[in-house]
């Protein structure tokens, strides 16, 4: 018995011993992190996850390691083990931004841009001044095919980062992305009819057409022209409007109309309208652009002129998603002033999906008489491609208190095709 043991313990040291000649053979886990940055900036993906996969095979649990596995398999376009990958990540460390991004980038690479938005906003929901996180925001929309939002991101991000060579890039692309869109597509006809039913059944319900046609002119402005087609109290009027908009700088925005009714019956003979807007106070991440305006508007009528002047405050909340708009309404018919107001609240959840709704009480004329007008109002619109979209409103508008034969339902669609 005493001659066997020592036999037994020189077999366990033999056994022993091949393992630990490997374990010292292996490089450290900052060595492997070394070489697969070196493969990864010589292009060499493959062998950047092979060192990977080594240093997270030592380390399992850490996230950053799983990270950088997941974007060098994204690299060789191995979308699907990257992505299982990056969840492992996230399952690990939920709250680690890298990691959502890292994610975001693979489902925006494989088309789930709602998905990888999504990500991207929650990262900007904690750090909103994070100008990786806006950028991807911004080529999540440039791969949508939508250059205008992208270069709203792009811009937030220069902002903060305005010496990013690879930033600048990215908005001079999205800048030629929609000069080739307004190419392709510069032209934009809006059709809109309305249904409008009064309380009182005695009253003839009213009916409105509306058509118009717009296009860009240069890089900063647009003209459109427009023919309104109205029936109401037994008579037809038909009006004609032409106008447009120019931007002065990336603050200043003018606009400007005029429209004239032949041998009008209820609308204004001639009508002339203008209005300028500026950024006073761009985005500082938590909150979005604070835009200043002045709308003016001259109607004249058979036997009254009406001028109406409306400072306007718009306050972006989140972004380009919600936003609210508020209009100080005056109003003088004559020589007599009627203040009032509207409120509007708009919102995108998401790309394709824009709701609002809001509440107004303030002078309107009608026939040349003004009286004081409450309205309710809400709607939508949907994006179905990048030239077609629909929208739907509804409004409830009381005048001259509530008298039956005065409160209206007004229901509103609508077909936008650029072409």
């Amino acid at each position: 018995m005493t001659v066997r043991a020592p036999a037994v313990l020189l077999l366990a040291a033999l056994a022993v011993r091949p393992s630990v000649g490997l374990a010292q053979d292996a490089p450290p886990v900052e060595t492997l992190l070394e070489q697969a940055e070196d493969a990864r900036a010589a292009g060499d993906f493959a062998a950047a996850e092979t060192a990977l996969r080594a240093a997270a095979d030592r380390r399992p649990g850490n996230a950053a390691i799983l990270r950088r596995l997941g974007m060098a398999l994204a690299f060789q376009e191995r979308f699907d083990a990257a992505e299982a990958v990056l969840r492992r990540a996230r399952a690990i460390a939920p709250d680690d931004g890298d990691v959502a991004l890292a994610l975001a980038r693979v489902l925006a690479w494989t088309e789930r841009h709602a998905a990888a938005a999504s990500l991207v906003e929650e990262e900007l929901a904690r750090r909103p001044d994070s100008v990786e996180a806006l950028t991807l925001r911004g080529r999540i929309e440039y791969y949508r095919g939508r250059p205008a939002a992208a270069l709203g991101w792009y811009d937030r991000a220069l902002t903060r980062s305005p010496d990013d060579a690879g930033l600048q890039r990215a908005r001079a692309d999205a800048v030629a992305a929609i000069g080739t869109q307004e190419t392709a597509r510069p032209w934009r006809v809006d059709f809109a009819t309305t249904f409008g039913a009064f309380d009182d059944p005695a009253r003839e319900d009213w009916r409105q057409w509306v058509l118009a046609a717009g296009r860009p002119i240069g890089e900063h402005s647009s003209v459109f022209a427009r023919a309104t087609v109205a029936h109401r109290y037994g008579l037809t009027d038909t009006q004609i409007t032409v106008g447009g908009g120019h931007r002065l700088s990336e603050r200043w925005t003018l606009t400007a109309e005029a429209g004239v009714t032949p041998e009008a019956d209820f609308l204004p003979r001639a009508e002339v309208a203008g209005g300028v807007s500026v950024v006073a106070r761009p985005s500082d991440g938590a909150v979005g652009d604070t835009v200043l305006g002045l709308d003016g508007r001259f109607r004249s009528y058979a036997d009254t002129d009406v001028v109406t002047l409306a400072p306007v405050l718009t306050q972006y909340l989140s972004g380009d998603r919600l936003w609210v708009t508020g209009h100080w309404i005056n109003t003088w018919d004559g020589g007599d002033r009627r203040a009032g107001w509207r409120a509007r609240l708009d919102w995108r959840p998401l790309e394709d999906l824009h709701l609002h709704a809001g509440y107004a009480d303030a002078a309107e004329t009608e026939r040349g008489r003004t009286a004081d007008t409450t309205t309710v109002f809400g709607g939508f619109s949907v994006t179905v491609t990048p030239a077609v979209a629909f929208t739907l409103g509804l409004a409830r508008e009381e005048r001259d208190g509530a008298r039956s034969d005065t409160r209206r339902t007004d229901l509103t669609g609508g077909l936008t095709v650029r072409f």
